[in-house]
């Protein structure tokens, strides 16, 4: 066997070379190796830089026109406080504010926050870590609260409500003061003025609406001799102390007593016929006034009571002609005045007819118990005990004259009529008379001076009484 041949059949020598060369060519190849790994993280970090750099040019623009968007939003739901007028801005139409009736509540739509603030078109991608430290500008109550009751019911609840309820039954109960026959001399003046003062104090705890002075302001025989400065004094001190809407009546001492009676009575009227638009809240009543016949006659209503005046004076009379036509005239205007409002009853512009208060100066005596026969008539059937329809109802006459406090109810021929008498205005402060309101409870005495009339629907207040007691 030759050299030659052990040589090239030898597998051992083979596997030496294919090491050698195998080595040879990872020595070879590793650099170039390295080389491309090194490219690849470069292309890598330049790539992240340029996708970093897009992102920060990307919030840079958009920032500013996110927050744009956000105010002019926030803009359009709000309204300017001092408003807006339309003739300021060629070509804009300003839709007015809705008003409460307008506004609906759709049962299947959301109520919430979100459903009156919507979120941004653009959610942020990540939480926030902690809250802001400051409030946001805008509240997310869709209406604010307040401390004290609201008239209308809130959209939502408040979190503190309030103790009463927004809403409360207001009481139809009223009042009003009546006194007459003073100042008959100087001497009484400035208790007449402190009376008429002193109804600053009390005529709204007693919900007052008037005051009247029933005639007999001075004494004509003796003292004034109905001079006009004597008027003039009376009505200056009803207009510069009275709070509240005040009429006056004529009494005998104020004309037909007077040393000529037609100037008393051209005096009295144009100093006291009309002296109720003195105050601003004789609008509320409604009064009228019978121009045409009898201007000193007056009338109005408040919460179903009829108030009306008539010129019922004291002997002596100026004529029997005057006397007889006057009497008419009174019966008259009373019967007219109470189916008027009967009349407002049956079109639904006046509440039921509750009762009835006619003022006048005289007493019933004889020489004017034919006004009273003649008005007995409106309210019952002639010479029976029955009413009419409707009229069954309690009628007050009110009036001054004879000086001395008296209650006169439950006559036998009309159960329904009270007379009542105011003391001498010198002697005791004006008297408080108190409706009863509608459907409201009747009154009950609280003091020794109080008394019920109309079985309870009225009552009447001394104030006190006497001031000598």
């Amino acid at each position: 066997m030759s050299d030659e041949g052990s040589t090239t059949d030898d597998p051992s020598v083979d596997m030496t070379f294919m090491t050698a060369f195998t080595d040879e060519a990872v020595e070879v190849w590793r650099p170039v190796a390295d080389e491309k790994k090194n490219g690849r993280r470069l292309v890598a970090i330049v790539c992240f830089l340029v996708l970093f750099l897009f992102l920060v040019i990307g919030a840079a623009i958009a920032f500013p026109v996110l927050y744009l968007n956000d105010q002019a939003t926030g803009l359009s739901r709000q309204q300017p406080a001092g408003g807006t007028d339309n003739a300021g801005i060629a070509g804009t139409s300003l839709t007015p504010p809705p008003t409460v009736d307008s506004l609906k509540i759709d049962s299947a739509a959301p109520t919430d926050d979100i459903a009156m603030f919507p979120p941004s078109k653009r959610p942020t991608q990540k939480p926030t870590k902690s809250p802001t430290e400051s409030p946001t500008k805008r509240p997310t109550t869709p209406s604010p609260t307040t401390s004290f009751p609201t008239r209308l019911p809130t959209v939502t609840p408040k979190a503190n409500p309030t103790g009463k309820p927004t809403t409360s039954v207001v009481s139809t109960r009223f009042s009003f003061y009546a006194l007459g026959d003073i100042p008959y001399r100087s001497s009484e003046v400035p208790t007449f003025r402190a009376q008429i003062r002193d109804l600053k104090a009390s005529y709204e705890d007693d919900a007052a609406k008037f005051v009247i002075h029933l005639g007999d302001m001075q004494n004509s025989m003796r003292v004034s001799n109905c001079e006009e400065s004597y008027y003039k004094l009376v009505r200056d001190i009803f207009v510069e102390e009275s709070p509240i809407t005040t009429f006056a009546l004529a009494g005998d001492n104020d004309w037909n007593d007077c040393p000529d009676p037609a100037v008393g009575w051209q005096r009295f009227a144009s100093h006291f016929v009309g002296i109720e638009t003195n105050w601003t809240s004789h609008t509320e009543l409604g009064i009228q006034r019978w121009t045409y016949e009898r201007p000193e006659n007056f009338v109005f209503s408040i919460h179903g009571f009829l108030f009306l005046s008539v010129n019922l004076v004291n002997l002596p009379r100026i004529s029997q002609r005057e006397w007889n036509q006057r009497t008419n005239q009174n019966i008259i205007w009373t019967k007219q005045c109470v189916e008027n409002y009967l009349q407002q009853v049956q079109v639904g512009e006046k509440g039921p007819l509750r009762g009835v208060v006619i003022f006048a100066h005289s007493l019933a005596r004889n020489a004017v118990l034919p006004y009273f026969a003649g008005i007995r008539s409106i309210f019952m059937v002639d010479n029976t005990k029955t009413y009419r329809n409707d009229l069954n109802i309690p009628v007050t006459y009110l009036h001054g004259d004879g000086h001395i406090f008296k209650i006169k109810s439950k006559d036998e021929n009309w159960d329904q009529f009270n007379d009542l008498m105011v003391d001498n205005g010198a002697a005791a402060p004006p008297i408080k008379v108190e409706v009863s309101g509608i459907n409201e409870p009747f009154f009950e005495t609280e003091n020794k001076h109080q008394y019920l009339i109309a079985d309870g629907l009225i009552r009447v207040d001394r104030r006190g009484g006497l001031y000598s007691q």
